[in-house]
């Protein structure tokens, strides 16, 4: 057996995705994905929903 340690950052998730949305909108950073990576994943997200709300699947264009 193989054991390895990883050192792994102790944060919130939530609290650093918004330290670093402020950090973009102050000019310090840039964003990590673009405006088109996020209307992917509501196309996703809302065929999900809408798949589990109908019980089929559902295509996304």
């Amino acid at each position: 057996m193989i054991t390895e340690e990883l050192n792994v950052e102790d944060n919130d998730p939530m609290a650093a995705e918004l330290l670093h949305f402020i950090d973009v909108l102050r000019g310090g950073a840039e964003p990590l994905v673009t405006g088109e990576d996020g209307l992917e994943t509501l196309k996703v997200i809302n065929a999900i929903i809408e798949s589990a709300n109908k019980g089929q699947k559902i295509d996304i264009y």
